[in-house]
């Protein structure tokens, strides 16, 4: 019990101090204020027929177990996802592996410790919403029980869940990859969908559609026109919106029992994660049968190596052709094939309506894309590169092949925009590329990691390009955003190039304080 309790208050101090936690943190709070508007502000985010419940203990409680279940599945997978692979990256899994520590206690360690931190997340959420009942006051009477009744029904639930899989996730092969980010946001979407349209069965574990449902019901109670159901978004009001009191929501038993099968369904995960996890243990190589020593006659005179030859200009053709092979090493047959097979298909694709679902296409390269600006530090490379090539070469050559991979997975696509003649289209699509190539490059040398870009850029596509978000449709598909993206794109490459050379000053400085 006390080496579990050591391995979950290591991992909760680490996540907890980290630069993204602390991102994450402050962008959830700001949203969590922005959530609750004051009646002059002219918009709402939870729409009930355009009428709100007045800012007291039971509305804001209710508002502080929602805003978790909406804001922190994608973030807060994203950042535990990969705490066992950690492990293993920084070459500590050997050490646990000879430590007396259990699988079981290593990874319901971890599962706990990933608990921890997503629910010291969600009492950020519940102190924004006391604080902003303060600033409201509206309803200056606090009740803790209104606050913590929804917490524990529906969030906790859904924070054990999403703990669970974090550590699933990392542990079960074929699912650690791009793959795995790709199929948690499916997830997600599925879930999402089920919560809205079926709320209060036993798949719904949101419960964000049967929350909506008591706050409407309430709403009706007072104002009989109003339409059932609800819904959250950003929707703008030109007039003073009308309040009711709302004393809170009632949980029926059918409900409370799909939440405990939620947890029955977490512990489930983590058992097999257990029964999955190897404990750091190679793969042993196969045994062969020991061969009869052969006498051999060595030369008694030295080996004479070939002098080196010192290059003063490197062939910058060469590098993108390297940086290429090594961005596509590991992948399979069947993904080449399945890619070709799509480039083929996309050159049929209807221009307009069918564009949409023609940008499912760029999930492809995904995984290959987010190695820019991270795979050396990644594979502990660094000191290696920077004395095989200029920095700014590595960088130049690193962009390009980029550049290219995204250019070739729409290829299908950029002929047959040439061949109908939509030039509108086809800059708007080379835009799009040149801001994922960047966005790429940016994320991985500001972060050092592959899942920030992976996580950001699975978001952008779905509500952006497929679900018309004008703002965010990089790809030009329903609104065209040509410029905005293309002088986002040029600020994002700045700005990993400035990172770089950062960097690479401050490990130059660090080597020579070494030497001295």
């Amino acid at each position: 019990m006390k080496t579990i309790s050591s391995l979950i208050k290591h991992n909760l101090i680490k996540q907890t101090r980290s630069y993204s936690f602390l991102l994450v943190m402050m962008v959830s709070v700001f949203l969590a204020f922005l959530c609750v508007p004051a009646l002059g502000d002219g918009y709402e985010i939870f729409y009930l027929g355009g009428v709100r419940g007045i800012y007291n203990a039971y509305w804001l409680g209710t508002i502080a177990a929602m805003l978790p279940v909406i804001l922190l599945w994608l973030p807060g997978f994203y950042l535990l996802r990969s705490q066992i692979s950690e492990d293993r990256r920084l070459n500590i899994g050997q050490v646990i592996a000879a430590a007396p520590v259990s699988k079981g206690s290593y990874i319901f360690g971890k599962f706990i410790a990933n608990f921890s931190v997503l629910f010291v997340a969600d009492l950020l959420f519940t102190v924004a919403m006391l604080i902003m009942q303060l600033i409201r006051h509206e309803d200056l009477s606090i009740q803790l029980g209104a606050y913590l009744m929804p917490l524990l029904v529906i969030t906790v639930p859904y924070l054990i869940f999403l703990a669970a899989l974090t550590v699933f996730f990392d542990v079960v092969p074929g699912i650690k990859n791009a793959f795995g980010n790709c199929l948690i946001f499916i997830v997600w979407i599925g879930l999402a969908t089920v919560s809205v349209a079926a709320p209060g069965n036993a798949f719904d574990l949101f419960g964000l559609g049967y929350l909506l449902n008591q706050m409407s019901a309430g709403a009706r109670s007072i104002y009989p026109a109003l339409p059932e159901g609800g819904s959250f978004g950003y929707y703008p009001q030109k007039t003073d919106i009308p309040t009711f009191e709302w004393h809170g929501v009632q949980f029926d038993s059918a409900f409370l029992i799909s939440r405990l099968l939620w947890i029955l369904a977490a512990l489930g995960l983590i058992l097999i994660s257990i029964l999955v996890f190897n404990r750091f243990k190679e793969k042993s190589a196969s045994k062969s049968k020991k061969l009869p020593q052969q006498k051999t006659n060595r030369p008694t005179n030295s080996l004479k190596l070939s002098p080196i030859k010192k290059t003063r200009f490197l062939n910058l053709f060469l590098m993108v052709k390297g940086e290429l092979k090594i961005m596509l090493m590991g992948q399979k047959t069947w993904w080449y094939l399945f890619l070709l097979t799509s480039i083929c298909l996309s050159g049929f694709i209807v221009i307009g309506s069918g564009l949409k679902w023609g940008t499912l296409i760029l999930l492809l390269p995904m995984g290959i894309l987010s190695q820019m600006g991270c795979r050396e530090k990644q594979f502990n490379l660094t000191q290696l590169i920077k004395v095989s090539c200029p920095w700014q070469l590595k960088w130049l050559a690193t962009f390009i092949a980029g550049l290219l991979i995204a250019f070739f997975t729409s290829s299908g696509i950029l002929i047959r925009f040439t061949l109908a003649g939509a030039a509108d289209r086809f800059i708007a699509w080379s835009v799009g590329l040149l801001f994922i190539t960047a966005l790429a490059m940016a994320l991985g040398t500001l972060t050092g990691n592959r899942k920030p870009f992976e996580g950001l850029y699975i978001a952008l596509l779905y509500f952006g390009p497929i679900n018309n978000l004008g703002t965010m449709d990089f790809m030009g598909v329903q609104t065209m955003n040509t410029l905005q993206f293309l002088i986002v794109a040029i600020v994002l490459t700045a700005i990993s190039f400035s990172v770089t050379f950062i960097k690479e000053n401050q490990l130059k400085k660090g080597v020579l304080k070494n030497e001295k």
